[in-house]
């Protein structure tokens, strides 16, 4: 049977329900019908339409590019403002405030300290290379001496 039949059948019976991705509609009159079909054929996804769609959202995400852009640039415009201020700042208070300039000393001794800690690690490497060799020269030195007492007594019992 022809599509078209079926729902002309219906419609004469009163009104016309379909369902269509999920959303249920009810035409109740020939009027409704011819309004549906008028509507459709405007929204329908001719190639003209899905190509000036294509364009819009172009047109949109480029306005949307160009909106971050500026808003980059005020963002960085408003940090260089605040550098310069503050460099205006810490050139009057001669190295900025006195919370500042602690921090800044603070930061230099433990620097210092690290490095100097660093110096201090590898000198205790050194020493402990040098103890190990020591020792393993004298435990050379022990285990010769040892020996030959072990060989003198031997033969002095023998």
């Amino acid at each position: 049977m022809d599509e078209e039949a079926k729902f002309a059948g219906l419609l004469a019976k009163g009104e016309l329900k379909f369902s269509y991705r999920g959303r249920t509609s009810t035409l109740g009159s020939t009027a409704e019908v011819q309004a549906w079909i008028e509507e459709r054929k405007r929204r329908f996804p001719t190639q003209a339409r899905i190509e000036e769609r294509k364009k819009e959202e172009e047109a949109r995400k480029a306005a949307k590019r160009q909106k971050d852009e500026e808003m980059r640039k005020q963002r960085e415009e408003a940090k260089k403002k605040r550098r310069s201020v503050i460099k205006e700042g810490d050139r009057r208070r001669k190295g900025g405030s006195r919370r500042s300039r602690r921090k800044r000393e603070r930061k230099k001794k433990k620097r210092r300290r690290d490095q100097e800690g660093e110096q201090e690690r590898r000198k205790k490497k050194r020493k402990k290379k040098k103890k190990k060799e020591k020792r393993e020269k004298v435990e050379g030195f022990f285990f010769l001496f040892s020996f030959f007492f072990f060989i003198s007594f031997f033969f002095f019992f023998t």
